[in-house]
């Protein structure tokens, strides 16, 4: 849905999301969320030869981006207990409740309305 710059959004929205409802973020490797990782460059990042290895991406994008790399929905609904799925859009239009940023105020001492 949209273009870069909305897939962006989407993502950082995305990590809001299981954030909020103290998730880990899961993509497969068919979908926005990996089609936008792969155009804006991470993979030329860590590899530059192009010599692509899918266990070592798995991990670089776990360490470095908290995400977790699943082969398709499926095998994610039988991994994890409680699995939602939400589509560059439904991502793009998310926002923290009001509930959610007190929380997080008294959690971390930070004022996230100054981020929304």
């Amino acid at each position: 849905w949209g273009n870069t710059g909305n897939r962006v959004n989407s993502l950082l929205h995305a990590y809001a999301f299981a954030r909020d409802n103290q998730m880990e973020i899961g993509i497969t490797k068919h979908s926005w969320a990996m089609d936008l990782l792969q155009s804006i460059g991470i993979e030329d990042e860590f590899f530059p030869s192009r010599e692509y290895d899918h266990e070592m991406w798995k991990d670089i994008l776990h360490s470095e981006f908290g995400l977790q790399i699943m082969k398709n929905h499926t095998y994610m609904v039988q991994t994890y207990e409680e699995v939602h799925h939400m589509s560059a859009h439904d991502a793009y239009y998310y926002q923290t409740s009001p509930e959610d940023l007190k929380r997080l105020k008294k959690e971390t001492g930070w004022d996230w309305n100054d981020t929304m």
